[in-house]
């Protein structure tokens, strides 16, 4: 990133935290948002990292199971 780094919610331009959030978009790895400052009308986006987290299992009608990374069943911890 480059220039000054801002946490989510602000705008780059005047700071304000008055933001209308638009529609997101997947782009490679990436998730993100387009945003409109209400305060100074800046248009913007607010980039974020996908990353793994589960995989879900649907074993019967509503029933289904959580399988985390390192290959162990959520829940009762057995290896898979």
């Amino acid at each position: 990133m480059s220039g000054q780094e801002l946490g989510s919610g602000v705008c780059p331009k005047c700071k304000s935290e008055d933001l209308d959030y638009g529609n997101g978009y997947v782009e490679d790895e990436s998730y993100y948002y387009e945003f409109t400052c209400n305060n100074c009308e800046a248009s913007s986006k607010e980039w974020y990292n996908l990353t793994y987290s589960e995989t879900l299992l649907n074993e019967e009608v509503g029933k289904w199971r959580n399988y985390k990374c390192g290959g162990y069943v959520k829940n009762d911890n057995k290896r898979i």
